[in-house]
């Protein structure tokens, strides 16, 4: 946790001054902002504030509204990861769902009657549903993505230095 916040400490340092300029035309913020506006209510409301790419990833501020059509400014982290020989984006909910398939698997240990197996049973039909959804909206990222640039992105045309491989669930 503490190398976490020293790192984020300085990145922000580097961010705010200067020293880390992003390519506003590298195909990584181009796929990582078709990837935000498929997860928003508006997507045409969509717009950027600000970005960095730093590592395997790409963080991105944005203004957009939301269902009830209210102003929001947020935040993105998409991250990518090397797949046959090109970069890739990692699905964006997927840290989130590694997170809650962690937790399932150790409350699997715990059980001590039937209403905490039936819970645990609903939570992972739930994060299955949820699996499902977001690998259906990846998909959906990914076709547009190869209309709109070429997608997975070969590593000489962007700055993102990926992971080796796709974050995993655990066994």
């Amino acid at each position: 946790m503490k190398a976490f916040v020293i790192l984020g400490a300085a990145m922000s340092a580097a961010i705010a001054s200067g020293s880390m300029a992003a390519n506003e035309a590298d195909p990584a913020l181009a796929v990582c902002e078709i990837a935000i506006k498929k997860s928003l209510k508006a997507p045409k409301s969509y717009e950027r504030s600000s970005f960095s790419i730093v590592g395997h990833q790409v963080f991105v501020t944005y203004d957009a509204v939301n269902e009830y059509n209210a102003p929001l400014r947020n935040s993105q982290v998409c991250e990518f990861f090397m797949d046959q020989g090109k970069v890739a984006l990692v699905p964006l909910d997927l840290r989130r769902l590694i997170r809650v398939a962690s937790d399932i698997k150790q409350r699997t240990g715990s059980i001590a009657n039937t209403s905490d197996a039936k819970r645990l049973e609903k939570d992972a039909i739930a994060a299955q549903v949820s699996m499902t959804a977001t690998m259906v909206r990846h998909a959906a990222v990914s076709l547009e993505a190869a209309k709109a640039t070429e997608y997975p992105i070969p590593p000489a045309n962007t700055e993102i230095v990926p992971l080796d491989k796709l974050p995993s669930l655990p066994e």
